[in-house]
């Protein structure tokens, strides 16, 4: 481990290979969404930190846009350039392509990091 390696003006985005998906499930067999409202939600926050250009300093804490993965996100069929993982393992590609409906993605534009948890500025 090496403190400071990353600035923060290094940004590790969707387009250089950073990508999220998440899923919910009790490994039922149920194939839909089941987390409802009244128990809880799923979601994805960025937490953010650093100056303004006034020299002011802000903390964000926003929530990220996703949506239902689909097959051809989550790497099964459809057009390759539509993929957004790396082809799932033999031995997961059942659960995952069963289970589809209970991920989320990430929107590409969500998906980016910069510096690290000791830069000035963070993401």
């Amino acid at each position: 481990m090496k403190d400071l390696y990353f600035t923060d003006d290094d940004q590790f985005g969707y387009d250089k290979g950073f990508n999220v998906a998440a899923a919910f499930t009790a490994y039922d067999s149920e194939d839909k969404w089941i987390l409802t409202k009244d128990y809880g939600e799923l979601y994805m926050n960025a937490f953010a930190w650093g100056p303004r250009p006034d020299g002011s300093f802000f903390t964000e804490r926003r929530r990220l846009d996703d949506h239902i993965c689909s097959l051809e996100e989550l790497s099964f069929g459809g057009d390759p350039e539509n993929h957004r993982f790396f082809p799932v393992h033999s031995a997961s590609a059942g659960i995952v392509k069963f289970y589809q409906k209970k991920f989320l993605c990430l929107e590409p534009d969500e998906l980016f990091i910069y510096g690290d948890y000791n830069t000035a500025k963070t993401r």
